[in-house]
């Protein structure tokens, strides 16, 4: 799903507000709890509302989890996955790269092994560079 979709964008910012090279906010729509859509059973949605960003489809329903991790275990946004594993969705860790032994550890852990498919990790430069990449295909008037 690219940014031009209609996929409606709910981040959370981070306790600290830290994404890497820019702030969050920058680049995003602040989430307030109220505008979480109700695409599942209250629990459900309780513990998505943990989660930094989602992309939902046209439809309503998660397509994107992700979760920010500047200086907080990587593990615990693992477990939030797990317990949201029954959503046909990619499930996105977003950090430093210097991060991306320590995700892969973890990521390798049998309790992971159900989801590990559908886990991805995207360094802040990678995510800069398709931000930017996306915001300017967004402003051609003709795309090719």
């Amino acid at each position: 799903m690219s940014p031009r979709s209609k996929a409606r964008t709910c981040p959370r910012t981070p306790k600290n507000g830290n994404t890497g090279p820019r702030r969050f906010g920058s680049i995003s729509i602040p989430q307030r709890k109220d505008t979480l859509p109700r695409f599942s059973y209250d629990r459900f949605v309780q513990r998505s509302s943990t989660i930094d960003v989602i992309w939902f489809n046209e439809r309503g329903m998660p397509h994107t989890f992700f979760e920010v991790e500047h200086s907080t275990d990587i593990q615990n946004s693992l477990l939030k996955y797990h317990e949201l594993q029954d959503f046909n969705a990619r499930m996105m860790i977003v950090s430093s790269g210097a991060r991306r032994q320590e995700y892969e550890a973890k990521r390798d852990y049998p309790a992971f092994q159900e989801i590990k498919g559908r886990l991805r990790f995207l360094d802040y430069d990678a995510l800069a560079r398709d931000y930017e990449r996306a915001l300017e295909e967004s402003q051609r008037e003709t795309v090719l």
